[in-house]
């Protein structure tokens, strides 16, 4: 509920008191947090409005809109954002509360309150889907195109990994392997002027996302353009079986560097250690895999791994491992991926459009259940794909082949065209 503040010392007329008591009824109902910035405030209401009122003239009305909302909004310096009832996404004018665009793409899929990240508004959806979209720097609505998600960041400026590529490609330090049994390495100064006596050298070896071993190794005057040959303290270890270890190498300075905060990674590489480890005897048997039907519901347990699945709809609906379920959703056929340009132009959303939502027209036709051996459950699930029209355009089959070992292995063939339709080729 937004408060009425209290009254100022001015006077005003009972009319002006009247009609301001009004217009806050319209926004009554109100659902999420308001908006606080600077001396303005807006807020939104279920079966309301979205009104903006100014804190410094003792709450008066700026404008409203009839917008209801139970998601909320979001204030940026020059537009409010506020996600109605039915999903879409308008942006206003904080001034006037004059409408600038409005982003209808997400109807009904009760989308939250948008959030503001400089110039990118993001919503999500029901099922956690985070949706972004850029443009309406000159009143244009936003689109999420394909240049939305172009780029070393995502729109919320958060790194992606071709980021860590270009400053590899781009930093000023090498790293040579010279005799990596040994813990011997070269580094080479790439820089022009900067010597890198002034940078701290560390290294750590690993293994399975542990540090086993790790230093700092001081470096002498090293000026810009030469090379020198550090040998790592490197200990001795037993190598446990079926694991790889790893030398990281990095070089990081101890106070900032212009713009540059402490302890920045200027620059790194990392090494495959030659060491020799002992292979894993595969046991002469695995051990036994039960399988019980119930109802519809198929249930393959071993020892720690245990499958469940649905036998009607032809999909594997649970997996856990020592208890601890390891999926949220069902795996489903998918042959479609997002068109590029050069797809829009020779037209492939209209001549292959038929395979975008062909796994979710699939229809179980077979259930195969085998086991071959006591360790081994074989499920095998065959589909027809249907077009539109509910005719059979394909084939298709999921496999699941259990082990008792705790292993899943999953296959699952490109569909057999009944129609020479063409499918993308990274389907």
């Amino acid at each position: 509920m937004i408060r009425r503040p209290p009254r100022s010392t001015q006077s005003r007329s009972s009319a002006a008191s009247d009609v301001y008591k009004r217009q806050l009824d319209r926004v009554a109902d109100i659902v999420s947090v308001p908006a606080i910035d600077g001396r303005q405030i807006c807020s939104v209401a279920f079966q309301g409005r979205v009104a903006c009122f100014d804190m410094g003239q003792g709450g008066a009305l700026l404008w409203a809109r009839d917008i209801s909302s139970a998601a909320g909004l979001a204030l940026s310096d020059r537009y409010l954002f506020v996600t109605d009832e039915r999903g879409a996404v308008h942006a206003l004018d904080r001034t006037s509360g004059s409408s600038l665009w409005k982003q209808d793409k997400l109807l009904n899929r009760r989308v939250s309150g948008p959030a503001v990240q400089g110039r990118v508004v993001a919503v999500g959806d029901a099922e956690g889907v985070e949706y972004f979209a850029y443009g309406a720097d000159y009143g244009e609505a936003p689109t999420d195109g394909n240049f939305c998600i172009n780029g070393l960041t995502w729109p919320d400026r958060t790194a992606k990994p071709g980021l860590a590529e270009v400053k590899k490609v781009y930093q000023y330090v090498g790293f040579d392997p010279i005799d990596l049994k040994n813990g011997l390495i070269r580094i080479r100064n790439k820089y022009d002027f900067t010597n890198l006596s002034v940078f701290s050298f560390e290294w750590e070896v690993v293994a399975d996302g542990h540090i086993l071993q790790s230093g700092n190794v001081p470096l002498p005057d090293f000026k810009p353009g030469n090379a020198l040959d550090v040998m790592l303290p490197l200990k001795k270890f037993v190598p446990e079986p079926a694991t790889e270890y790893f030398l990281n190498v990095r070089m990081t300075r101890n106070e900032e560097w212009n713009l540059v905060p402490e302890g920045n990674v200027y620059a790194c590489a990392q090494f495959s250690l030659p060491v020799e480890t002992r292979k894993i005897q595969a046991p002469s048997a695995l051990p036994m895999l039960q399988t019980n039907t119930s109802g519809k519901n198929l249930e393959g347990a071993g020892t720690d791994l245990k499958a469940v699945f649905d036998l009607e709809k032809g999909r594997m609906i649970s997996l856990s491992y020592k208890g601890k379920e390891l999926i949220k959703k069902a795996p489903e056929p998918d042959f479609w991926r997002p068109p590029t340009d050069n797809d829009y132009g020779y037209g492939m959303d209209r001549r292959l459009g038929i395979w975008k939502k062909a796994g979710e027209r699939a229809i179980i036709t077979k259930a195969d259940i085998r086991q071959p051996e006591i360790g081994k459950v074989i499920v095998v699930f065959r589909y027809d794909i249907l077009d539109p029209a509910d005719k059979k355009i394909a084939g298709y089959s999921s496999a699941y082949t259990i082990l008792g070992s705790g292993c899943l292995l999953y296959t699952s063939p490109s569909p057999r065209d009944r129609t020479r339709s063409r499918m993308p080729s990274s389907a």
